[in-house]
Formats: C-alpha cells, structure tokens, sequence
C-alpha cells in the first residue's frame, strides 16, 4: 500500500465515496501543485481520475510531513477546473465532459 488516505469530513460534502478518491489519488490521470487559499505554504495538490468509465473525479489534498495524503475536497470534475488544466498544460489533457453528465444523470 502506497501512503495512508485520512479524510476530512468536507471531503464527503459531494458525495464522493472514500474508495472512488482513494483511486483517484493512487492512479490519477492528472496530478499537479496548488497554491492553498489558507495557507500558502501547505503542500497541496489538486488530482483528476476517473474507475473505469465513470466520470471524473476531481480531489484536492494536502501532503502532509508524516507522509500522508489530507484529502478536505472531492466532487465530479467541473468544467471550470478541467478547463484550467487545459490552460496550464495545453491541449494534452483529455477531460471529456460526457463522462460527468452521464454519472449525474444516473444519480438523479
């Protein structure tokens, strides 16, 4: 097992389960650095994954010193931030949109 996942509860505010961001964090598509609004000197990151075909899933978390993964952020992948990593590294980033309609229709 890689480094331990602790959850703080407004991880949970979205609706996302522990397991989908637990595989979010060990197989992202996309990991990068964040700068924290609190406190700019956490390490914090944002990461975008995705189980099988489902939609994506964005997390924030924070890498603490021990280490661990602090994860206080977790909801289906909005457009708004798909489109930042695409302003960021370019056209490489392949975040279909679809994937997240089609996971919002079937929890309705």
């Amino acid at each position: 097992m890689g480094i331990p996942i602790r959850f703080n509860e407004s991880a949970f505010r979205h609706g996302i389960t522990p397991d989908e961001i637990r595989a979010v964090i060990e197989f992202p598509r996309y990991r990068s650095r964040a700068v924290s609004r609190r406190d700019p000197w956490r390490e914090v990151y944002l990461i975008i994954g995705q189980i099988d075909r489902e939609a994506l899933i964005e997390v924030a978390a924070e890498l603490t010193p021990e280490p661990a993964w602090e994860v206080f952020h977790a909801m289906l992948l909005r457009q708004t931030t798909a489109d930042q990593v695409r302003d960021t590294i370019g056209t490489a980033a392949d975040f279909t949109a679809g994937r997240t309609q089609r996971r919002q229709e079937r929890r309705q």
